[in-house]
């Protein structure tokens, strides 16, 4: 089922409405785009980024876009988006750097068993207050052990900032499948670099083959892990030998449930249907997203969309 967009100026040609639509969704993101990444993020397929080049020079959707050099974005934005990308792509070189080591030290931790790189980061670029988003893969019923170990981490050895190590994603290697399946999980899904696990990082886009109802000419990360075999480190050695596995799933269980507390607590002010949609607390499941920011994305996102006539034929899909 493709992602079928359409647009109520019938000069405009469907891909041309296409190019229009991804371009709005990265404009949410003050994000310019080349020919290729247009093409990877299409919502439909079947041309190829040299019918994009002509389709962007083409009247009505020439007058609807700019661009410097091999960047385009649309016409009402300003041409500084292009320079702070490119900003952004040096500051992600260097925190890429940064990435790659706390993935050596995360991958070390007892039950984790895949280490992805997930948000602005996995995109090729950074902002200059971002966060390294780290999404993490555990072993069955050890998501909960895993957080409050990297809780403490954080607060002893990184002062409790979140720099380095954001970790607002946690799920198990047998729940690997997105629930929620938007335009907006789509990219984040298919945007996702492996850093440890690649085998599990290939299960990981099977089990979100929905993404092509999106994003049909997106491939997965062509880079390898640079971690391909999840080695079982000394520390997870000497607790499964002291500790029974029905104690260590009990212990899950109780902190899964302490964290829910924390969060009631510190967060009050959200309604229980807010606090569960943001602080997921499931057995294999575990997010931590203080803002609604998903929300946020994609009432931005259809705002752009109702600013140039653009419907799309499946709702549901948005």
């Amino acid at each position: 089922m493709q992602n079928e967009i359409i647009q109520s100026d019938k000069q405009t040609t469907r891909l041309q409405c296409d190019i229009l639509s991804t371009l709005a969704y990265f404009d949410v993101f003050d994000h310019p785009l080349r020919v290729s990444e247009i093409y990877r993020f299409l919502p439909s397929n079947g041309v190829a980024e040299s019918a994009i080049q002509t389709a962007c020079s083409t009247e009505p959707l020439k007058s609807r876009l700019s661009n410097v050099g091999d960047l385009y974005f649309l016409s009402n934005r300003s041409e500084d988006l292009v320079p702070q990308r490119r900003t952004k792509e040096l500051h992600a070189q260097r925190l890429w750097k940064a990435a790659i080591v706390m993935s050596h030290i995360i991958r070390r931790f007892p039950f984790v068993r895949g280490v992805f790189v997930s948000g602005e980061l996995s995109k090729g670029v950074a902002s200059k207050n971002s966060d390294i988003d780290f999404f993490i893969v555990t072993a069955e019923d050890r998501v909960w052990l895993c957080r409050s170990l990297f809780a403490i981490f954080k607060k002893i050895f990184l002062f409790n900032r979140k720099k380095f190590f954001c970790y607002n994603l946690i799920t198990s290697e047998r729940h690997l499948g997105i629930a929620e399946q938007n335009i907006y999980t789509a990219v984040e899904v298919v945007t996702v670099k492996p850093l440890f696990n690649e085998d599990l990082y290939k299960n990981f886009m099977k089990a979100n083959s929905w993404t092509a109802q999106y994003l049909p000419n997106a491939e997965s990360a062509t880079q390898a892990a640079r971690h391909k075999i999840p080695g079982i480190f000394l520390f997870e050695r000497i607790l499964t030998a002291i500790v029974p596995p029905e104690k260590l799933d009990a212990l899950d269980r109780w902190m899964m449930e302490k964290w829910k507390t924390i969060w009631k607590r510190r967060y009050h002010e959200l309604s229980p249907d807010e606090l569960d949609q943001r602080f997921q607390c499931q057995r294999n499941l575990s997010t931590a997203y203080v803002g609604d920011f998903l929300h946020r994305v994609m009432d931005r996102y259809r705002h752009r969309l109702d600013r140039y006539g653009i419907v799309r034929a499946k709702q549901s899909l948005v």
